[in-house]
């Protein structure tokens, strides 16, 4: 039997169906576990809607079906400006990042996190962050594994569990 391949692209307006199903049980996973990062409220289908707009969001396919997005743009995070980085140069970031609960394990979330990689280095700016709830130890092992390294704590505006935060400056 041959293995599929994920394929990555850009999202678009039709996924949206398929992307929020996918929120949605995420958002459940994280509440269930004590991790309110995401809600009913955050993420919604008008921020992807945007996301989309802007040619800013990924999705991760495969056989057909939409079973992975992320977020990746240049949008400042100010948060970020009480940290001290490994790099203060203009940075890409990684936001959004869902997967379908029947794909965790396979390693999708890694093959949108290569595609940040390969535009940041496809621009100017070799460098990345991205940051996560505390209470997200799935996330968190997933941004050291792939050779993130951990930065410091941060709070978002009607949060109560300090956002934990990590970069990666890229070779050229």
């Amino acid at each position: 039997m041959t293995k599929k391949e994920v394929v990555i692209r850009l999202a678009i307006i039709e996924d949206i169906p398929k992307i929020m199903v996918i929120v949605k049980a995420a958002v459940n996973y994280m509440n269930s576990n004590g991790n309110f990062q995401w809600s009913t409220d955050y993420p919604t289908s008008s921020i992807f809607q945007s996301d989309i707009s802007k040619g800013e969001l990924w999705v991760a396919i495969l056989d057909d079906e939409v079973v992975g997005v992320a977020a990746i743009n240049q949008d400042h995070t100010p948060e970020y400006d009480t940290l001290v980085w490994n790099n203060n140069a203009p940075y890409w970031g990684i936001h959004r990042v869902a997967i379908s609960e029947q794909f965790k394990g396979n390693r999708i979330a890694e093959k949108l996190f290569m595609k940040a990689e390969e535009i940041a280095r496809q621009s100017i700016d070799n460098y990345l962050r991205i940051d996560t709830n505390l209470l997200n130890k799935p996330a968190q092992r997933l941004f050291e594994r792939l050779g993130y390294s951990y930065i410091g704590q941060v709070y978002f505006a009607k949060t109560s569990t300090p956002f934990v935060c990590y970069d990666k400056v890229l070779e050229s």
